[in-house]
């Protein structure tokens, strides 16, 4: 039987132990290479696997080879030698085809680390960028600046559980016999199926839940014991503090709030204070404000993939500031710090 048939027959989900035994041995074998890519051209060619994916979920296989293939720091030592031939075959595939067919050898690795719920994968999203990702169970979301996102190569059959550093949005595909979960710290956001914005930034005071669509519930870790917070509602948001303070339910902006995913950024009434820490986040620099009385000046404004030049220009001409550039410090490294900025009063 040839390599083309037996992949066939795996792939059909028909395969045997043998078969798996022989294609881990092809793709850990450099000089199965070129026999590899010619196959995966083959698929990609073929009207029966072209039709058979859509463009989002290209971009999602697409996604995961290119974690999958960052795993291998994360595999036993054991396994350490033979995962770094595997991927090393992997990627030379993928640089010579933009493959969504490349799902061949993406559901292979998938199934030969079935039994590895140990394996976990992070995406990190620089300061200054947005980064959209997809999750094993095919839930996906978006990351905001200078954030990140952990989770297992494949979810345990009773959860799918995740850890997030920073700000998420999640679109969760529907479980209700495997809950969605969220870690952020000591807040815990549980889910079957919905949507949903997290912002848990560990230098802020608080992190806040906004709900788009379904319903959520939310726990917290007080003294090593869980309790629930609260349900929320479509449309609702939950601000929750670092300390004990009661959590605080409100109506959402929800426009507002998921803008970022979009490269925008929205103010309606907001102090001068969060304006400058919205900033200093989505361009990575550091905003001072020189004169304390502009904190609380109330300001209305949509930035959307404007350079930081232009939305000082654009504050200029709609607050009452004036701003110095005071660039970059050179530490002693020779790296250098944040853009510093500082705003003041006309």
């Amino acid at each position: 039987m040839s390599k083309k048939e037996i992949i066939e027959r795996y792939l059909s989900g028909k395969g045997t132990k043998e078969d798996k035994m022989l294609i881990t041995e092809w793709f850990s074998s450099i000089t199965e290479e070129k026999a590899l890519r010619e196959l995966s051209r083959t698929y990609w060619e073929s009207e029966k696997y072209g039709n058979r994916l859509s463009q989002d979920r290209a971009a999602s296989l697409l996604d995961r080879i290119y974690h999958t293939m960052h795993l291998a720091d994360n595999v036993a030592t054991g396994e350490r030698k033979t995962m770094n031939r595997y991927l090393q075959v992997l990627s030379r595939i993928a640089a010579m085809l933009f493959i969504p067919l490349l799902a061949a050898a993406l559901v292979l690795l998938s199934d030969i680390k079935e039994d590895r719920s140990d394996v976990y994968s992070e995406i990190v999203c620089p300061p200054g960028t947005r980064t959209k990702f997809h999750l094993p169970d095919g839930s996906r979301g978006w990351l905001n600046s200078g954030s990140s996102i952990k989770f297992p190569l494949r979810f345990s059959d009773n959860t799918r559980e995740v850890r997030l550093t920073g700000e998420g949005f999640f679109e969760v595909e529907g479980s209700k016999k495997r809950p969605f979960i969220v870690h952020a710290g000591a807040l815990q956001v549980r889910a079957t199926g919905t949507e949903f914005n997290i912002s848990a930034y560990e230098k802020d005071e608080f992190a806040i839940v906004t709900l788009v669509e379904g319903s959520v519930d939310l726990l917290r870790t007080r003294d090593g014991i869980l309790r629930n917070v609260t349900t929320l509602k479509e449309g609702s948001a939950c601000q929750v503090s670092k300390d004990d303070s009661p959590c605080i339910l409100k109506a959402a902006d929800v426009e507002k709030t998921i803008a970022w995913k979009e490269g925008k950024l929205i103010f309606r009434d907001d102090s001068f204070k969060e304006v400058v820490r919205k900033c200093n986040r989505w361009y990575n620099v550091h905003i001072e404000i020189a004169d304390k009385e502009l904190e609380d000046f109330t300001y209305v404004g949509t930035f959307r993939d404007e350079t930081l030049d232009e939305v000082l220009k654009l504050l200029t001409f709609t607050a009452p500031i004036t701003y110095e550039d005071l660039g970059r410090e050179k530490r002693q490294d020779g790296t250098f710090e944040k853009r510093h900025i500082l705003l003041k009063k006309k």
